[in-house]
């Protein structure tokens, strides 16, 4: 009997750790990717004006992605343990200016602040940048 309760306890306990500690961190990490993976993806879809419509359907797509990143990223920057938190800002990385920096990309439709706004998100992110 007792290693039964013994065993329900460590399962729930377990449960816990997986779902409040280390979920939210794979769930941050696979958004960081996502980025990563869209930044490269729609590297030439920022100027819609004279392209034909693919072009322009593709401009269209990366200012959703980039919305809908700078929402999934504030959700889960949320759900991040304190001490994860932590790590990331002595890592370096600034997820708040991330955040806000992607919802201004979304919004810009010229090259320079698109590419300001992109180098600015790479180092929110500690994204190195591909030669």
């Amino acid at each position: 009997m007792f290693s039964v309760i013994v065993s329900i306890i460590a399962g729930a306990i377990g449960y816990l750790i997986v779902t409040f500690h280390f979920q939210p961190i794979l769930r941050f990490r696979a958004v960081r990717f996502q980025i990563i993976s869209d930044l490269v993806f729609y590297a030439n879809a920022i100027n819609a004006e004279n392209l034909n419509v693919e072009m322009q359907k593709r401009v269209e797509e990366r200012r959703v992605a980039n919305r809908r990143h700078s929402a999934d990223l504030a959700g889960i920057y949320c759900e991040l343990p304190v001490y994860y938190k932590y790590y990331l800002s002595r890592r370096g990385m600034d997820i708040e200016r991330a955040i806000k920096v992607l919802i201004g990309l979304s919004n810009t439709l010229e090259f320079e602040p698109a590419n300001k706004a992109i180098d600015n998100i790479n180092r929110c992110l500690r994204i190195k940048p591909f030669d």
